[in-house]
């Protein structure tokens, strides 16, 4: 409750007992006072020594002076505002200060408080007046100077707290108070003294003071009193507080937002790692091993300016040897990859990275060897394709590549060394193909071209960038290509050859393609002179034997794939098969009629076909076979009679024409033959001619059987009858 005057007129009454009011609430309080010089803490035996707890010199007060205050001691108020002598002490409970400032007999030794303004009929306690507060004593008049009370400015009794009042009787707020002798207080934004430890939400200061209000003296201050534990701080001459961040005062170090000065690892504003000795010292410049920043993981830091360097290259001229940073101001140890660059780098476990140029080591892959190369300006391995050293590609593991990779879909190769092979060719099976040879320009794989490889001749790359060996339909005809890779080339002509077709010798005609730009084995049907040939779609190599095309149309062709059966040649057949298969026909040979010619029996006859065509080179086989289907193996009937020895129709043209006769069989049958060979040859008969018709017939107009159709006979079905009784001799 508010004190009355007459109890405000005795406290006048002696010196002494004013002497023991100030020694209760205005002296210094006795852990301060008294305090003991601190201890080390955990310091390096290279630490500079502690200063003792406010030993240091305070710096003048200029741009932050407070507004003086009257002696610490000069003005006090005193109040319980409860009914509890003992409510709510503050930071630890200073039990002197809240027993003298509360007891009855300490009230009445208080001397009489400056006059501030009086005011009558106004109630003791705090008012609102403009934008501040005022306390009214139970006389009226205004209090100033120190002011120790329960009761708030905003009316809500609590424990004692400590106020500020100027000379006009206003309380203090937010401010810096400094009573006359020398001493500092901290008014906090509810008008109430700091006490203990607290920081302004505003600006981040921290202060410091003892249960009377008292701010710890400017400069390093090493105390446990505060709940932190043993802890430095540096007080700030000006602000008398505790300002977190970087200062170079007392010496380089970084305050934390509890107040104390960073020791060890820790973090600056801008979020850079720095760290400190036990005495808070700063560490400025060079290199610094530690494990405080990895839970005891050590790693190696390069400081510049009292922070870790990050994302950067140490030069040698600075560290001694190259290192770089990483992101958390750990050098990189080992094989690191800068996920911002893709730059791999490379060190030892003292952070010295590789030397540039090349590298060849297995320290970073298991103890594979591997190639690497080391940029000079970056001092890492930078992915992608380089000419420095030689032509190579970096790899994304910062190794060059060797052998083959597909990146980014191209194709690279390179060699042992690493060496890109840019052009030429190369045999690989890691592209995904399996083993193919593969030709390559400027580092790339050609593909879908035909490639001039020099001395070793042509190839054709594929669209999958393999190059073709053995064949592929291409522009009209079949490109063929050895295993090499060599295509068939150079001038159009025959090729015998079993090199693309495991062995098998097959026949192809080299041409150029519909464009000119290819040689290849021509395709479909085509002519050489007067005879026909088909080239296999599926296979480029000529009919032989019988084929039926896409289309259906059947061929037949023989062994040098001529289409039909050539008349002219060395014959394939023998008497005794010719014999053979006419008797197979189950057919009379008019052995009196033909006697009389000559030919007395079917043997006889076909010795004299054998000799005639041999005398002529035309093959007996396609004689036989003419005699057989024109005389309806020799049983004749039309109109032609058997007494003629005519025995192919020569000159019977139809209608009852009878045609030629001639005098014997032999005669007959050489007529035959040398009218075969007007149609099959160009060549001059050997013996003398008895073939009546042989110059009327184009010579070499039909080489084969089977282009007899439509000449020898109108009948368009002339060459497949023929060719009906041809296949079965082969079987007798």
């Amino acid at each position: 409750m508010p004190l009355k005057s007459s109890a405000i007129s005795s406290m006048r009454t002696g010196a002494a007992a004013f002497v023991c009011v100030t020694a209760l609430l205005g002296a210094p309080s006795a852990a301060l006072a008294e305090a003991a010089p601190a201890e080390p803490i955990a310091s390096s035996s290279d630490a500079p020594s502690v200063s003792e707890p406010g030993s240091g010199t305070s710096a003048s007060v200029d741009a932050k002076e407070p507004v003086p205050a009257e002696s610490l001691d000069s003005e006090v108020v005193v109040t319980d505002g409860s009914d509890d002598p003992k409510a709510d002490p503050v930071d630890g409970s200073d039990a002197a200060m809240e027993g003298a400032e509360t007891s009855a007999s300490t009230m009445s030794l208080v001397p009489e408080l400056e006059e501030a303004g009086s005011q009558a009929n106004v109630s003791a306690g705090w008012h609102r007046e403009g934008d501040g507060y005022v306390y009214y004593r139970a006389d009226g008049t205004r209090a100033t100077g120190w002011l120790v009370v329960a009761e708030r400015p905003d009316g809500v009794t609590g424990g004692l707290e400590r106020y500020w009042l100027h000379a006009d009787g206003s309380l203090a707020i937010g401010e810096l108070v400094r009573a006359t002798d020398g001493s500092y207080g901290y008014a906090k934004p509810d008008g109430t003294i700091v006490r203990g430890r607290w920081t302004d939400s505003s600006t981040g200061y921290v202060y410091l003071a003892d249960n009377d209000g008292r701010l710890e003296g400017p400069g390093w201050v090493v105390t446990d009193a505060y709940g932190q534990g043993l802890q430095r701080y540096w007080i700030d001459p000006e602000s008398h507080a505790c300002e977190p961040g970087p200062s170079s005062e007392g010496w380089s170090h970084l305050t934390t937002d509890g107040g104390y000065v960073l020791r060890g690892a820790g973090y600056d504003n801008a979020g850079n790692k720095v760290y400190a000795d036990n005495d808070g010292r700063l560490f400025q410049s060079g290199w610094l091993v530690t494990g405080d920043y990895t839970s005891g993981d050590l790693q190696r830091y390069w400081f510049e300016g009292g922070r870790a360097v990050t994302n950067a290259l140490i030069p040698a001229s600075k560290a001694g040897w190259k290192a770089y940073a990483t992101g958390t101001g750990a050098v990189v140890r080992g094989k690191w990859t800068d996920p911002s660059t893709g730059y791999v780098y490379l060190a030892n476990n003292d952070g010295k990275l590789e030397s540039s140029g090349w590298v060849v080591t297995g320290a970073y892959s298991g103890g594979s060897l591997e190639r690497y190369w080391v940029d000079d300006k970056t001092g890492a391995c930078i992915p992608g394709r380089s000419s420095d050293g030689w032509g190579h590609y970096t790899l994304p593991g910062g190794a060059v590549l060797r052998g083959a990779s597909v990146i980014d879909g191209e194709r690279l190769y390179a060699d042992n060394d690493g060496r890109l092979v840019t052009d030429g060719w190369v045999v690989t099976d890691g592209w995904g193909q399996g083993l193919q040879r593969y030709w390559l320009r400027g580092g790339s794989v050609v593909s879908g071209e035909l490639v001039n490889t020099g001395v070793t001749g042509y190839a054709y790359a594929k669209d999958d960038g393999t190059i073709l060996r053995g064949k592929i339909a291409l522009d009209g005809v079949m490109l063929l290509a050895d295993n090499d890779g060599k295509l068939a080339w150079g001038k159009q002509d025959w090729l015998i050859t079993g090199s693309y077709d495991g062995g098998v010798l097959q026949r192809y005609y080299l041409t150029k393609s519909a464009s000119g730009k290819y040689y290849g084995a021509r395709l479909g049907s085509f002519s050489i002179g007067n005879f026909d040939y088909y080239g296999r779609e599926d296979a480029g190599y000529v009919v032989r034997g019988e084929y039926t095309t896409p289309s259906g149309a059947l061929l037949f062709a023989d062994n040098d794939g001529v289409l039909g059966n050539r008349i002219m040649g060395t014959s394939q057949n023998t008497v005794n098969q010719m014999v053979g298969y006419f008797n197979a026909q189950n057919k009379a040979y008019p052995s009196e009629a033909l006697g009389r010619g000559g030919a007395p029996d079917i043997r006889t006859f076909c010795t004299i076909i054998c000799e005639e065509a041999a005398a002529e080179g035309v093959r007996a086989e396609i004689v036989f076979t003419q005699a057989m289907l024109e005389t309806g193996w020799l049983q004749f009937g039309g109109d032609v009679k058997i007494d003629q020895f005519n025995f192919a129709g020569i000159g019977a043209t139809g209608g009852g024409v009878p045609g030629n006769s001639f005098p014997d069989v032999r005669t007959g049958i050489r007529a035959q033959v040398q009218h075969l060979k007007a149609y099959a040859s160009t060549d001059p008969l050997n013996n003398a001619c008895v073939d009546p018709r042989f110059h009327y017939v184009k010579r070499g107009s039909a080489p084969t059987m089977e282009q007899l159709a439509g000449k020898w006979a109108t009948g368009a079905g002339y060459g497949e009858s023929l060719r009906a009784i041809l296949s079965g001799l082969s079987r007798y």
